[in-house]
């Protein structure tokens, strides 16, 4: 039996893999639990006010 999708991204989340492979993992991971067009994964950085991209799946890099 596998794993439940909760332990699949909880499982994902505790890696010890760098950010952005993390991060794209578990946006592959979603994707096959809710399908989806596209994603897009960011941190907020509230000093900035900015969004700096993690991980990203089917979008054009002019929507980035």
């Amino acid at each position: 039996m596998g794993a439940t999708p909760i332990l699949e991204l909880a499982e994902v989340a505790d890696s010890t893999g760098p950010v952005p492979e993390r991060a794209r993992e578990m946006l592959d991971t979603l994707r096959r639990l809710v399908p989806f067009d596209a994603a897009w994964l960011a941190l907020t950085d509230l000093m900035s006010s900015s969004y700096p991209t993690v991980a990203s799946i089917d979008l054009d890099e002019s929507i980035l």
